[in-house]
């Protein structure tokens, strides 16, 4: 048995499998070179590729049915072949009337489609004798239909041959155009393709026993131009290698121009780009001047500027009627000699005794122009393409620069600005008060770390709007940079505090201390103007000496609010420098710290309780999770108190995550006992920051088998306001996959009003201190407003910390929907949740 016995498979499987492997390879030479013409080629090759396994289905066929079904749809092919087949090549060599043409080829085939689609049996045949079984000079059996030829069969033919007339004309244009190899191949091929036509009719006219063979000439086609493509890609690699070579050429003559590429300073790599560039010109004058983007006039800032390459001082001028102007219009300018008589209004050219000009724009990666590079000289320019590409190439570079600088301003503005103050954020703080300890511990002087707290900033909020505290922050953040000199740092560093480092101190502490907040103090208290309202602050203040005070560098802004909390202790409006004594409550929380990272793998510390939610009449709606501690030696230690430290550390994203995981698997008890009820969760600003934050939540669902809406998220607006675009991204995210969101203790952050409008919210929770406060009118008032809030934002409000009938009534009144607090019930273990009932006392 050998491959002449199976002659027709392998034939046609070799044919498909070229024809879709050219198909593959010009595809992808069509895209990265963007040739259409290669594209239509790729088709051509598939439908090539497709024709060949009809045929090969046809002539494989045993039944007169079967084998009319793969000739029908052969046809199909054949028919579609045509227009494409030309416009591939007839396209490629530009034949004029090209579209008249296609669409002649196109409607003619396409009329031959519904001729194909309503003949009784297929255009090839008005009828259909029987299915011969012809064999081939191996012996082997192929069917072929038998029939008298229909007129639409001999047209078909007709147009084949219309249209390979037609390629003899795009050959002939191949070869007029110069692309003669292309031209010859053509012209065989079409030779070849007449062979095959006519040996398909001689088939289908019953006068030859064979295969069809008319796409054969097309494979040859297809192979010979990716034969000549991979030839044009030789040549055209060929052309790429002397095109490097030049480019390094260029490079070598300019490397002494950028040998300032690796100096960290950059005005420093400007002047040293500005020489290079004298260096290889001897040009009188070079600069980089930058658009002026503060004024709406056209005004160019000199950004370096060399005279015979010695650096002089940078100038601004005005761009109207000077060769700049054309320079920003995208031009690269160039004027060898008589740069003054084209531009006489321009007296800088006059005064320098300007001749030659060439000017280069800065455009930017999205396409903006941020400035121009300029080369004067007194006598005419002598320049060249090569000098003239040296001057491209700094251009980019330049603007390269000046863009990272742009960005690392920016980046370096962003990371270490806190932008409601204006001043340095806590990042930047950190990393001050970390280089000022290492200095100080060196030369044996002592600084001295401020923390300035506003006292009762949360009553500025609630007695003037959350805009006016904005404002507030905005005015101390002015007066502050106002105050600023070479010895002190100013950053805030809490929500409603600042810090001051003070970097050298030889006064005694207590002093010094009493000294410098008197000074600052008093820019500090002075009224603050809110639109006809006068605001007056006093502040609290915590400080400590370092590195005297503190054995480590860590401990100093512990130590620092250690004091701070003791002048608020002593009733605030105080300042109080940091004792030792004060490490006892230092050391109590970093053990409360250790301790609290050990009981997180610990399950008989950790707990949950469950506080209910219910409507005024003390029905269950909703129960919040509360996070509770006992510690073996500790006892039980308060939530207020290891909360905030785990906020300090990123131990509280791990407690929120072990929250999460066993809220969930106390609800899918719940779910396993029949009991359904929905639970909220308080969530850390810096577990909620977290940008995986919404997939673990729905993972954490999807492990428990829970939906969405069997938890409520609750968010501080403090927690919402460290990223706000970040948060509202987060919170869509949640609200969108159905999780319900709250914001809790409304009204005692920092935000503003606008904020809440943006954010995806559900539920807004009033705190407990304006609860406390119900009976007094303006704690009555600001509940009544947040409740309205609210309402108009389509909220449900939930009051926290009712402890009595009397508030209850009162809350509902006022439009309050849901409430939680001791007089429903205190926080309660899971287990008991289920069979949870309102008892009222009294």
């Amino acid at each position: 048995m050998t491959l002449s016995d199976y002659f027709v498979p392998a034939y046609f499987a070799a044919t498909i499998s070229i024809s879709c492997l050219i198909a593959l390879l010009v595809l992808i030479s069509g895209i990265r070179q963007q040739r259409t013409e290669y594209n239509v080629l790729a088709i051509l090759s598939s439908l090539v590729a497709l024709y060949q396994y009809m045929s090969m289905r046809y002539h494989l066929s045993t039944d007169v049915d079967t084998a009319l079904y793969w000739l029908n749809l052969q046809t199909y092919v054949v028919i579609c072949l045509r227009p494409i087949y030309f416009y591939a090549f007839a396209r490629w060599a530009r034949l004029p009337n090209l579209n008249i043409w296609t669409a002649v080829i196109g409607a003619a085939s396409f009329i031959l489609v519904l001729v194909n689609f309503f003949s009784e049996y297929t255009m090839r045949f008005s009828a259909i004798d029987e299915l011969r079984m012809v064999e081939l000079w191996n012996g082997e059996s192929i069917g072929l239909l038998s029939g008298p030829s229909s007129a639409a069969g001999v047209l078909a033919h007709v147009l084949s041959a219309f249209v390979l007339v037609l390629m003899v004309f795009t050959a002939r244009r191949f070869f007029r155009t110069g692309n003669k190899r292309l031209a010859i191949l053509l012209a065989a091929v079409l030779v070849f393709q007449f062979v095959a036509s006519f040996a398909s009719y001689l088939i289908d006219e019953g006068i030859l026993n064979f295969i069809y063979l008319a796409v054969l000439p097309l494979i040859a086609l297809n192979v010979g131009v990716c034969a000549l493509a991979a030839y044009e890609f030789r040549n055209q690699a060929s052309r790429y290698d002397q095109l490097h070579a030049k480019t390094e050429a260029l490079e070598h003559a300019i490397s002494e121009l950028a040998k300032g590429a690796n100096i960290s300073q950059r005005d420093n790599y400007y002047y040293q780009m500005l020489k290079g560039l004298y260096e290889l010109t001897g040009a009188a004058y070079i600069f980089i001047g930058l658009k002026d983007t503060q004024t709406n006039d056209a005004i160019v800032n000199v950004k370096a500027v060399i005279h015979n390459g010695v650096e002089v001082d940078n100038f601004s001028y005005a761009l109207k009627d000077t060769p700049c102007e054309n320079v920003f219009n995208f031009d690269t300018c160039v004027y060898r000699t008589g740069v003054q008589s084209q531009f006489p209004k321009d007296e800088m050219l006059v005064d320098m005794h300007i001749d030659g000009y060439v000017g280069t724009p800065l455009i930017a990666a999205d396409g903006e122009l941020i400035g121009l590079l300029v080369m004067l000289d007194v006598k005419p320019l002598k320049l060249d393409n090569q000098i003239l590409e040296a001057m491209k190439i700094f251009a980019s570079r330049a603007c390269s620069e000046i863009q990272r600088d742009a960005v690392e301003q920016k980046l370096r503005h962003m990371a270490y600005v806190d932008h409601a103050s204006g001043l340095a954020n806590k990042a930047r703080l950190f990393e001050v008060l970390n280089d000022t300890f290492s200095q100080r511990e060196q030369d044996q002087y002592e600084a001295l770390l401020m923390l300035i707290d506003i006292d009762r900033f949360t009553q500025i909020n609630s007695d003037f709007g959350y805009d006016a505290g904005e404002h507030v922050l905005l005015e101390l953040g002015t007066r502050l940079n106002h105050y600023k000199h070479d010895n002190v740092f100013f950053a805030r560093s809490g929500a409603d505090e600042f810090a001051a480092v003070f970097y050298r101190t030889e006064a005694e502490s207590n002093a010094f201390l009493e000294q410098q907040w008197e000074s600052i103090r008093t820019i500090l208290r002075r009224p603050i103007h809110v639109d006809s309202q006068s605001i007056r602050v006093d502040f609290s203040v915590g400080a400590v000496m370092f590195p005297q005070q503190t054995g480590r560098k860590y401990d100093v802004i512990q130590c620092a609010e250690s004091a701070l909390l003791q002048a608020k202790q002593k009733g605030r409006g105080t300042a109080v420098m940091f004792e030792m004594q004060l490490l006892d409550l230092i050391e109590r929380r970093q053990h409360i710290d250790s301790q609290l990272r050990a009981a997180l793998y610990d399950d008989a510390q950790l707990s949950m309780a469950y506080q209910p939610k219910t409507d005024q009449h003390g029905h269950l709606l909703a129960v919040e999770a509360l996070l509770r501690w006992h510690h073996p030696q500790l006892g039980n230690v308060r939530p207020d108190e290891f909360i905030p430290i785990a906020e300090r550390t990123e131990l509280i994203v791990d407690l929120g995550d072990w929250v999460i995981k066993t809220v969930c698997a106390q609800l899918c008890q719940w779910k396993d006992e029949g009991f359904a009820c929905k639970v909220a969760i308080n969530i850390s600003a810096a577990q909620f920051l977290r940008r995986d934050f919404a997939d673990f939540v729905f993972e954490q669902l999807t492990a428990f088998g829970l939906q969405p809406h069997d938890i409520e998220l609750e968010i501080t607006e403090y927690g919402l306001l460290n990223d706000v675009e970040r948060a509202i991204e987060t919170l869509r995210a949640l609200r969108n996959g159905g999780v319900t969101i709250a914001l809790d203790d409304f009204g005692t952050g920092y935000s503003s009003l606008s904020y809440l409008r943006e954010l995806p919210l559900d539920v807004l929770k009033i705190d407990k201190s304006f609860v406390d406060k119900i009976n007094e009118d303006s704690a009555a008032q600001l509940i009544k407003t947040i409740i309205a809030i609210g309402q108009q934002q389509s909220l449900t409000i939930v009051a926290e910390g009712t402890e009595t009938k009397e508030q209850v009534q009162l809350l509902a009144k006022m439009g309050c929907d849901s409430f939680q607090g001791y007089y429903f019930s205190k926080p309660i273990d899971g287990k008991a949740i289920p069979g949870w009932k309102f008892e009222q006392v009294g």
